[in-house]
């Protein structure tokens, strides 16, 4: 089968599409991406061009949003026009669509195809936060949502709360395909000795909203008992950011981004992986982000605030601890209470590495 991936990012950097691109390909599949950046070996690959817009085609997109036309609004977002010949001119059976952006499209292609639609967010709420997006973008992804989604042959997504969230307002039954990463042959580390620091890490795009200035606020009053390891990925004025939000604290180190196959080995030495992501929307509410797997595969026991889906998880398989809020004072509560009883750190370890087997 000739399968066509249309994913608007560069997804030779992006983890779901990459894990999609190698199990199609194990399967035996042909595909065909269209997508930014450096193409993934042994793909046929379409290029997709720069994404900065026209600021004549700008004004277009905001002036048919405010008047509620969301195909117009839709055909003049970024991206769309660029790949609608290059889709067309294919050979395929098969179309996936990776979020909200690439799903009209595939529907438009002639003549038409199955699409698998994998929502990476539960798009109408995707920037909620944001007054002008929920005034603009949402009603238009409503309407595009309503008149796509119950065409599509199959609809995934990332967690069983966005697949619920689907089900009761679109009325297609969505399946889980949680972000987990392949099998990492890895075994827990041994804890440091009683006199030296526990060992945390975090991974992942250095952007506001991501709660790492908790971690470091945290972190930084609980050394020398602590110390926090961050990779971190982004704007490097947001990155200088945060290293002068830790300045003074030897405890919090910087560290430069590893590949992403290579991210669950890197840590493997550490002893918790820490992710406390404030629920300013639907979305960030819900995650089951790629990182809490990559710490569960490093074997590392897990500390996440209360997000109704990385707690559960975290609680089901014992791999780690959940805080009572979002705040450093609660992440502070929790670490130090560990610090204290390292046994269970030993355990939330040992708990990780029997479901990474699984």
């Amino acid at each position: 089968m000739h399968i066509g991936i249309i994913v608007f990012s560069y997804a030779r950097s992006d983890p779901r599409v990459r894990r999609q691109i190698d199990a199609l390909r194990h399967d035996g599949h042909r595909i065909t991406v269209f997508a930014f950046g450096a193409p993934v070996p042994g793909c046929d690959w379409v290029a997709l061009p720069d994404r900065r817009r026209h600021p004549a085609i700008k004004a277009l997109h905001v002036l048919a949003m405010l008047l509620r036309w969301p195909r117009l609004a839709y055909l003049s977002a970024p991206h769309v026009a660029m790949v609608t010949r290059a889709l067309a001119s294919r050979r395929l059976d098969l179309i996936i669509a990776n979020d909200f952006l690439t799903l009209p499209l595939a529907h438009w292609r002639r003549p038409r195809l199955p699409v698998i639609y994998d929502a990476h967010e539960y798009a109408p709420l995707e920037a909620a936060e944001r007054r002008w997006w929920r005034l603009l973008d949402a009603p238009m992804r409503r309407a595009l949502c309503a008149r796509y989604l119950p065409r599509c042959a199959r609809v995934t997504t990332v967690g069983w709360s966005l697949a619920a969230r689907f089900a009761r307002y679109y009325a297609v039954r969505p399946r889980v395909i949680t972000n987990a990463i392949p099998h990492q042959e890895l075994r827990p580390a041994p804890l440091p000795p009683a006199d030296e620091p526990l060992r945390a890490v975090h991974v992942g795009a250095a952007l506001p909203g991501r709660g790492i200035e908790t971690l470091i606020d945290a972190i930084a009053r609980l050394a020398p008992r602590y110390s926090l390891d961050l990779y971190l990925v982004g704007p490097e004025e947001r990155i200088a950011r945060l290293r002068a939000r830790a300045a003074g604290c030897a405890a919090i180190r910087f560290h430069a981004p590893v590949p992403m196959p290579a991210v669950a080995r890197q840590i493997n030495g550490c002893d918790l992986g820490l992710f406390v992501l404030p629920p300013i929307s639907f979305n960030k509410k819900h995650a089951l982000p790629n990182k809490l797997f990559e710490f569960i595969q490093a074997r590392l026991g897990v500390v996440v605030g209360p997000s109704p889906e990385m707690a559960r998880l975290v609680r089901a398989h014992g791999v780690g601890a959940v805080s009572n809020d979002f705040t450093a004072d609660a992440l502070v509560a929790v670490l130090a209470g560990l610090e204290r009883e390292r046994e269970r750190v030993v355990g939330f370890k040992q708990a990780s590495d029997r479901l990474a087997a699984t």
